[in-house]
């Protein structure tokens, strides 16, 4: 990125010493202008340690979504409830929670899906909070297995 500054810096001082004149303008003078912005520019590209972000790439970033598993919640916790919680975080897509097939009681975890970006804020402010009278784990949730493929180690026969 900084070389590709200082390439339109070079590009836009030559460009400029030749169209000013036709504008009525000094040549010199707007040469001297764009040269000091784009050494300016540049320099500020150097002191933040970053490049300019374009909005493309910040909207991709919160395109990409990222699953939070939410461990040690109460038995009784809702969908909604999670819902509240994470929402100061930002866009929620979905939240499932996990519960027992036969009794339909909650198993004390659940996912939540959001924006990757937002999913991290949520994670370090909520790791170890409480809620409900219990100590959240929170934690990026590991990828599901694939259990059509595995063997199982010990079979009956």
């Amino acid at each position: 990125m900084k070389l590709t500054s200082i390439i339109i810096l070079i590009v836009c001082a030559i460009t400029g010493y030749f169209i000013a004149p036709h504008i009525g303008l000094a040549a010199n003078d707007l040469t001297i202008g764009i040269i000091a912005g784009g050494i300016l520019q540049t320099l500020l590209i150097l002191v933040s340690g970053s490049s300019i972000s374009y909005s493309s790439e910040a909207s991709a970033d919160n395109s990409e979504k990222k699953t939070v598993y939410v461990g040690n919640l109460d038995f009784d916790t809702t969908e909604e409830a999670i819902s509240a919680l994470f929402e100061t975080y930002g866009e929620i897509s979905t939240v499932r929670l996990m519960r027992d097939k036969e009794t339909g009681k909650g198993r004390g975890f659940c996912f939540v899906e959001m924006g990757a970006a937002n999913a991290q804020v949520a994670i370090d402010a909520l790791n170890g909070s409480d809620f409900a009278g219990r100590t959240l784990k929170v934690n990026v949730a590991n990828n599901r297995r694939n259990y059509n493929n595995t063997r199982r180690r010990y079979s009956h026969r």
